[in-house]
């Protein structure tokens, strides 16, 4: 009607209108999509929801320019910028009491540290060690002792760490501990140890074990057992999960354990009780094909980068339940001994075909591509028994050598034909597993006989062949 002003009944509705559609918006994102859950580290350079951490386990002795094992590759590049250009977002780093090199990181080694992770985007959890784990156990066993509180203590009061640096993600208390009510004890001291001096500092423990109740009969030891299930005993000690899943290099009854699988049926299992908190793949691997590794397996650069293809993809499938990502065991050696788990060697020039596919899942992209295909190559590992037998192998079969010899002399492997097999790890005494261990690649058809001798002593002796001795010997047989 002439005269009225509708002005302010006009600007009303709008303000509503506009209220609505906010709601809706509101109750639409968060109903409907609901925020991933993740954890935060203790500052402000934590992931957020959409982050998915992509990372490796490495020592702090590799990444520090003072230590021995400082690595730096041909180009200039250690392994921060190397795990930069690979997408790498989330380091686990061991710290081993007494090993670097002689004495513990000072507190300028830890600024250089975080300072360079920070400006290449990488965070860490941090874990403490001793070199022996013997020094923080109850003698001949596996129980924790008060020895290991102190460790705790020692690194969580230090001066040296900047515990509210936002390069820190977590705090790991222990690795791989046996679930006994002693440890759980000990592991529930350790979390208030920290979260007295760091209420907002996340902890996690780094998966575990229990007895199976049996004897190993070559070392007198217990056995134990890494069962997905046990970590509900965990659930009021920690923030956020973290589980070591391996098994991918290990064929059970014919074909390779399918890797999207075991890894989405291990998640599955301990989400079911771990009350919504975070879960993080702390530890995975396979055998790169270079060396007989702690779980005696051996692996290839194909099943490799296989199982590292199908661990990311059930993180990617599963990080909308909480699933933060994944970390591989080994980014590189820890020392200077060879080692199987690894996806970087050669002082870092060369990397396994597994560090790009971590690349190309991190950033979409990588340097190089990979050939997902299955291959059809076998890994064996032949034992003193097996002495003196012939064996039928295909070409791009891997061969490991596990044998018992005499600790006084010193050993060589030798090849009768190098277009048949070719020695990928010299023989070497390991002493984790107190065994002489060699690897050895089948590249070509025929025959060959590989030996296992004493070093000879000819001085005196100008036809040296004459004074070797097998220890061992395998023959060989290629047809295909």
């Amino acid at each position: 009607m002439k005269g009225l002003n509708f002005s302010p009944l006009i600007l009303f509705l709008g303000i509503i209108g506009l209220l609505s559609l906010a709601a809706i918006y509101y109750f639409s994102t968060q109903l409907l999509n609901p925020t991933q859950t993740v954890v935060s580290s203790t500052n402000s350079g934590a992931a957020n929801s959409s982050t998915v951490f992509y990372g490796a386990n490495t020592d702090i002795s590799n990444l520090l320019p003072n230590s021995p094992f400082y690595v730096k590759n041909s180009k200039g590049q250690d392994l921060i910028d190397i795990a930069h250009n690979l997408g790498i977002n989330l380091f686990r780093v061991t710290i081993i009491n007494n090993r670097y090199p002689d004495k513990a990181p000072s507190r300028s080694d830890w600024d250089y540290l975080f300072n360079k992770l920070n400006k290449n985007h990488i965070q860490v959890i941090l874990l403490p060690e001793f070199l022996n784990s013997a020094e923080y156990t109850k003698p001949g066993s596996d129980e924790l002792s008060d020895n290991y509180l102190s460790l705790i203590k020692s690194f969580i009061n230090t001066s040296a760490i900047n515990y509210n640096n936002p390069a820190i993600f977590g705090f790991d208390i222990r690795n791989e501990p046996s679930l006994t009510s002693n440890n759980l004890d000990k592991l529930e001291e350790a979390a208030q140890i920290v979260k007295d001096k760091y209420p907002n500092l996340k902890i996690t423990v780094g998966s575990w074990k229990v007895e199976t109740g049996k004897i190993d009969p070559k070392s007198g030891k217990k056995l134990y057992k890494a069962n997905p299930a046990d970590g509900a005993k965990l659930v009021n000690i920690v923030d956020y999960y973290s589980l070591h899943i391996y098994g991918f290099d290990r064929p059970l009854k014919g074909p390779y354990p399918d890797p999207y699988k075991l890894t989405t049926d291990y998640l599955t299992t301990v989400k079911s009780y771990a009350q919504n908190k975070p879960i993080l793949i702390e530890e995975f691997g396979a055998g790169n094909g270079t060396d007989i590794n702690d779980q005696e397996t051996i692996g290839n650069p194909n099943l490799q980068a296989r199982t590292y293809e199908g661990v990311y993809k059930a993180v990617e499938d599963m990080h909308s339940q909480g699933v933060l990502g994944a970390l591989a065991w080994l980014l590189y050696p820890r020392t200077h001994d060879p080692d199987g788990w690894t996806i970087i060697d050669d002082n870092g020039n060369h990397l396994y075909p597994a560090a790009y596919v971590l690349q190309k899942h991190a950033t979409g992209n990588s340097d190089q591509s990979v050939d997902l295909s299955p291959s059809d190559s076998a890994n064996y590992i032949y034992r003193n028994s097996d002495n003196n037998k012939t064996v039928n192998l295909k070409v791009g079969d891997t061969i490991g050598l596990a044998l018992n010899l005499d600790k006084t002399a010193s050993y060589m492997l030798l090849t009768n034909n190098t277009n048949v097999s070719a020695i990928e790890e010299p023989i070497m005494y390991y002493s984790t597993k107190q065994y002489y261990k060699a690897v050895i690649k089948i590249v070509g058809k025929g025959t060959d006989n590989l030996i296992v001798t004493t070093l000879p002593n000819c001085q005196n002796n100008s036809d040296c062949s004459t004074a070797i001795i097998p220890k061992f010997k395998l023959n060989i047989s290629v047809k295909d």
